[in-house]
């Protein structure tokens, strides 16, 4: 924790909505109830430039990254997916789903919902809670090779329901951290471990009928921590911010405090293991 430097940078950003980033920029939304124009602020020389008109779409969203793809999730309305394409001319890319799939017959999009957990993990991004969907304990599986939803009902070893949570992968297993039950904070991590997604889709394939579809099971981490925040990764490790501190684990959950100070916000990965931090007003640097 010794150096760390938290400092302003003077980015021109001015939105009412969460930003999302790939591994080069920071992406935001401009509007008030809804988002219309898309903007990319550039990790490196801080330049922002225009992408595209998004046409209030929509205003409650999330998104995932595994580095190498990003996703930009929304069920508010309903189901919309856009891959956020990240080069000399950047594009959000809707995906639709694939209605001519023979397996379609078992397409299971999530009902509407606001503030839902969203990850990436193999082929498949994840949903899982969210407010205004009745307490819905099933998790959702959209494959983003076969452009299409499966759900999967809960059972005894599944999380309780929430919103506010945050997810994040390793390797082939998918976390969720913390959340919140009304007025009650979970501080619990669960994991769950995602199958071999090709044989079960093979599987899918082979059979006719009803199928009872299952890609994983959960368990349960004995580490606590109250997420204030998303989950990033700087380097190997996970980072977040936990009240007033940024705190990272890695793979044994063994923690490490990288900065105490007055913080609050959404984290970014940055470069060469540094964060971005936006706290609604300004994009900080988290040097380290």
């Amino acid at each position: 924790m010794n150096g760390t430097q938290l400092i302003p940078l003077n980015a021109v950003i001015q939105t009412n909505f969460s930003l999302f980033d790939t591994s080069n920029a920071i992406f935001f939304f401009s509007g008030n109830n809804a988002v219309y124009d898309c903007f990319r602020h550039d990790k490196i020389t801080g330049g922002e430039q225009f992408v595209q008109n998004m046409g209030g779409r929509f205003r409650d969203f999330n998104y995932t990254t595994n580095g190498v793809r990003t996703f930009l999730v929304s069920l508010e309305y309903g189901v919309i997916i856009y891959e956020v394409i990240d080069g000399k001319q950047p594009q959000l890319v809707e995906l639709l789903e694939n209605k001519e799939n023979p397996l379609y017959f078992m397409n299971s999009p999530p009902s509407k919902r606001v503030s839902f957990g969203l990850g990436l993990c193999s082929d498949f991004l994840v949903v899982f809670g969210g407010e205004g969907c009745g307490l819905d304990r099933s998790i959702y599986f959209y494959s983003l090779s076969m452009n299409m939803w499966f759900q999967q009902e809960p059972d005894f070893s599944t999380p309780e329901w929430r919103y506010n949570l945050q997810m994040v992968t390793f390797d082939n297993t998918l976390y969720i951290l913390g959340g919140q039950v009304y007025d009650r904070q979970i501080e619990e991590v669960d994991s769950f471990t995602i199958l071999n997604y090709k044989e079960i889709i093979q599987s899918l394939i082979d059979q006719e009928g009803y199928i009872d579809f299952k890609l994983g099971e959960f368990q349960r981490e004995s580490m606590n921590i109250l997420v204030k925040s998303n989950v990033v990764f700087r380097g190997s490790h996970l980072a977040v911010i936990s009240n007033n501190r940024i705190i990272e684990f890695d793979e044994r959950w063994i923690i490490d405090c990288i900065f105490e100070g007055e913080i609050e916000g959404r984290l970014f990965s940055g470069l060469e293991n540094n964060l971005f931090c936006w706290n609604g007003e300004k994009l900080l640097e988290i040097r380290i």
